[in-house]
């Protein structure tokens, strides 16, 4: 990203007014750019095809200026040089063969030329002989093309994990942001096939563009990184008119979650046979079959497959509240495996069981207790509570504090951790809402009073450990 805009002064001014809202604020900034770049020498000459945010229509005010230059070398030197006067960031490319661009480049520079666009006339016939040759790829070679792409999107994951579902999310690199949004909408594009009836997924992928690409324009104008930190979390809302930061942050984060697990499930579709496509358009007769194929097919496709029907599911054969309390504990128990209760979470079916988690999904919580959301860190918490039981020794020096528990001193662990912060956005002392929540809950799931009064001690008292935890000598 370049630090400074190619907008002048008054149109920095201009911009603010208009209030960005994605797409059509891009078109804008491409007409100015545009109107600029065609003031400088030869600009007719360079035979210039649009390449990266500029090609796809996604122009932010500080984007670099990708291009590829097909004319001759007097021409484009002297574009480059005025570039590099003018201060605009501006990076440019010559094809190693003007007869396959392709030819010396990386996987990132080749995904590129199937978005790209012609700017000038000169390149308008180059550009269409290229994009024959890359109609002419076969299957074999674009999925090969789409593990690389999932290997760099694994890498990229790693490199900002420390982000991942942090209060201060990457809108551009880190996951469920508009790179991964980008291959996503690639990987529609050059294998159609792939996901014929799944309109509704590209929508959905569409709108949290639209939004993150909103929100990344707004924090290029007041002069921000691609880091939606928490102080720009605050002007940002006010700009795009949330009534709160908070609602804002909740947005965002939201986006950024469905985003990420939808990315997930493109990249997975690749590689689907027919007949496991035909599976994941199985239909449930109600939620006990949809619950056990969950427990036994964890993928990302089954999650989706669970979370586009969860509701008429529910509506159509709505269960037993006990019934829900039987299946609650007998998934959130000592030893399950994470990537069921993982499955829990992301298929929604866990918001089903426990209402108050979907109030409280995309909570922002800035303080130095929490680097998650609110749901992603009683999804944490859980899951590491499960990792102390299965290794001990991971409470090093403390591990004596759990060594003589017993099934039913877990299972009260667990509840807890479930439990714990669902009282949060509720006013008053969360604790105090929260042991509330488990008392109503248990009574409806049919729980014993010796296991609500419990885990309800537990949430109620929950806050002593946080007190302990931050003390010099406690």
């Amino acid at each position: 990203m370049a630090t400074t805009s190619f907008l002048t002064q008054e149109e920095l001014k201009e911009a603010l007014g208009i209030h960005p809202k994605g797409l059509s604020f891009s078109k804008w900034l491409e007409e100015r750019l545009l109107k600029k770049l065609k003031t400088w020498p030869h600009w007719k000459d360079i035979g210039a095809v649009a390449l990266g945010s500029l090609a796809r229509g996604e122009l932010c005010p500080n984007s670099d200026i990708d291009l590829l230059l097909t004319g001759s070398e007097e021409p484009v030197l002297k574009f480059m040089q005025e570039a590099q006067a003018s201060g605009v960031k501006v990076r440019a490319r010559v094809p190693e063969n003007l007869k396959d661009w392709r030819q010396g480049v990386d996987l990132s520079d080749i995904v590129a030329l199937f978005e790209a666009r012609s700017l000038t006339e000169s390149a308008k016939e180059m550009l269409s002989d290229q994009q024959k040759l890359l109609s002419s790829i076969s299957i074999k070679e674009k999925k090969q093309m789409v593990k690389e792409l999932a290997k760099e999107r694994q890498s990229r994951s790693l490199r900002y994990k420390s982000i991942v579902h942090f209060l201060e999310p990457n809108l551009k690199y880190g996951p469920g942001g508009l790179r991964d949004l980008d291959q996503a909408l690639f990987l529609r594009r050059i294998l159609p096939k792939s996901f014929e009836g799944q309109k509704k997924v590209f929508q959905l992928l569409e709108e949290d563009r639209d939004f993150l690409l909103a929100v990344r324009q707004w924090m290029h104008l007041v002069g921000n990184s691609e880091v939606l930190t928490a102080s720009d979390q605050f002007e940002i809302a006010k700009l795009m008119g949330f009534e709160a930061a908070s609602d804002f942050a909740r947005q965002v984060h939201l986006a950024l979650d469905r985003s990420s697990f939808l990315v997930d499930w493109v990249f997975e579709q690749i590689f689907l046979t027919t007949e496991a496509k035909a599976y994941y358009r199985t239909e449930w007769a109600g939620p006990a079959e949809m619950l056990k194929a969950l427990k036994d097919n964890m993928s990302v496709s089954q999650q989706w497959h669970v979370r586009a029907h969860l509701d008429k599911t529910w509506r159509s054969s709505k269960p037993d509240l006990k019934q829900v309390g039987r299946w609650l504990l007998s998934s959130v128990y000592p030893g399950a495996k994470e990537g069921f209760l993982k499955a829990l979470f992301r298929s929604r079916l866990m918001e089903k069981w426990i209402v108050d988690l979907k109030r409280i999904k995309g909570y922002v919580q800035h303080d130095h207790y929490h680097r998650y959301t609110l749901e992603a860190h009683i999804e944490q918490c859980l899951l590491h509570l499960n990792r102390l039981y299965l290794k001990p020794k991971m409470m090093g020096s403390l591990s004596f504090l759990i060594r003589d528990f017993q099934s039913e001193d877990w299972r009260i662990m667990s509840l807890t951790a479930l439990y714990h912060d669902l009282g949060k956005g509720l006013g008053g002392d969360h604790s105090t809402k929260g042991a509330h929540i488990v008392r109503r809950d248990f009574k409806k799931f049919g729980f014993s009073e010796s296991l609500a009064e419990e885990v309800a001690w537990m949430v109620q008292n929950h806050l002593v450990l946080s007190t302990a935890a931050f003390k010099r000598n406690p």
